[in-house]
């Protein structure tokens, strides 16, 4: 009995570093496999252990499991045809909870990545944020990601001015947080404006130093700028994130090699061959 409940304490750890869980951070998922040590260890003491003390207990608990296992899978067999398409689930969640500002989030990514619906995906963005204003407990994460999304959406309507406004609200709402940095140091890169480029990436990578996408974008501001020093540091940094990335070995290679040190690159050059 003992083991069963440690069982769910250990297979739950890997879910407590809210750090490194994308959103949402709590989900059913986590405790799918945490929750077989409770399950058998209800099982063993209704079964085992209290018919043991109690025997006319088990004309009992047998029933009860019985009705409960039929019930739960009446309940599963009845959820599985929502979980057939996102539309499906997006759906079943609307209709459940309408007022709920995450699910029009989610619906907002999904007609704007999937059906590119942009004036779908702005009036259900909008709406998660009405909702979020109304609800009891408001979330930044969700107003960030409603921010972004109308960023995107604006972005590629062609409305600079406005993409930029709200991916620095979404920046203001939540400074630790890397992308709306990203979406800011990458619209001023093509524009060859590789100083404010730089300056938004190094915010990225502030927030969060495992955003290699940012290390290898001011690696290449630097890189443009002729500061090798600083672009050789970036490549490397983003080398040390993703030991595979190719573009950071060569990057900083040629970093090292426009500063003189032809001995640095080719150590570096020799690192991702090995």
């Amino acid at each position: 009995m003992s083991f069963l409940v440690a069982w769910w304490a250990v297979t739950l750890i890997a879910c407590l570093d809210v750090r490194e869980l994308s959103v949402p951070q709590v989900a059913d998922r986590f405790s799918f496999l945490p929750s077989v040590g409770p399950c058998l260890a209800i099982a063993l003491a209704l079964l085992a252990r209290l018919p043991a003390r109690a025997p006319t207990a088990l004309t009992v608990a047998v029933p009860a499991l019985a009705l409960l296992t039929v019930f739960w899978g009446f309940e599963t067999v009845t959820d599985i045809p929502h979980w057939r398409d996102s539309l499906s689930l997006i759906q079943n969640g609307l209709a459940r909870a309408p007022d709920n500002p995450s699910i029009h989030n989610v619906r907002g990514n999904y007609l704007r990545f999937l059906n590119h619906d942009l004036d779908g995906a702005e009036r259900e963005y909008k709406m998660a944020l009405s909702l979020d204003e109304k609800a009891t407990v408001k979330s930044e994460q969700l107003k960030y990601d409603s921010y972004f999304g109308l960023g995107g959406v604006a972005q590629e309507r062609g409305e600079d001015e406005q993409a930029l406004a709200y991916y620095h609200r979404a920046a203001e709402i939540m400074p630790n947080v890397s992308p709306a940095f990203d979406a800011l140091g990458a619209y001023y890169f093509p524009r060859h404006d590789y100083i404010t480029a730089s300056q938004y990436f190094a915010r990225a990578v502030t927030a969060n130093p495992m955003d290699v996408v940012a290390h290898i974008y001011m690696a290449n501001c630097w890189m443009k700028l002729k500061k090798f020093g600083p672009a050789a540091e970036e490549f490397r940094a983003a080398r040390m994130v993703d030991p595979s990335l190719k573009q950071a070995y060569w990057g900083e290679a040629r970093a090292l090699d426009a500063m003189g040190d032809h001995d640095g690159s080719a150590k570096v050059r020799a690192q991702y061959r090995e």
